[in-house]
């Protein structure tokens, strides 16, 4: 469901070598983007010719130096998926529009989190 209570999972890393400890991004990211983020702070960047990733490479703001990140040019779109599908959602600085069947729905999520 595109609400925010089955969409906002947060994602814990700790590694202190290299991501400093309490940062916290707010940039929009997606479940498909785990694995390029990962392989990337484990130091593997050159898997193209094993595997393919639909995902971004995150590793970047996990590695600044800022505490908090927000790249509010990330735009992660999301929708239901199936052979009759209902939704479909765009996220991105704090805002999250949804399309469904009936009215469009515009959320603020800064104003109004849940």
């Amino acid at each position: 469901m595109p609400y925010e209570a089955s969409a906002g999972i947060p994602m814990l890393v700790q590694y202190p070598r290299r991501v400093q400890g309490g940062k916290v991004i707010e940039t929009a990211y997606s479940s498909v983007d785990f694995g390029p983020t990962l392989l990337s702070l484990m130091g593997i960047n050159d898997y193209s010719h094993e595997t393919t990733f639909q995902g971004m490479d995150g590793s970047k703001d996990l590695i600044s130096d800022e505490s908090v990140v927000n790249d509010e040019n990330n735009i992660v779109f999301s929708f239901e998926t199936g052979n009759t599908p209902n939704w479909a959602a765009a996220i991105s600085a704090g805002y999250k529009l949804v399309l469904s069947n009936d009215v469009p729905w515009l959320f603020d999520l800064n104003r109004d989190p849940e």
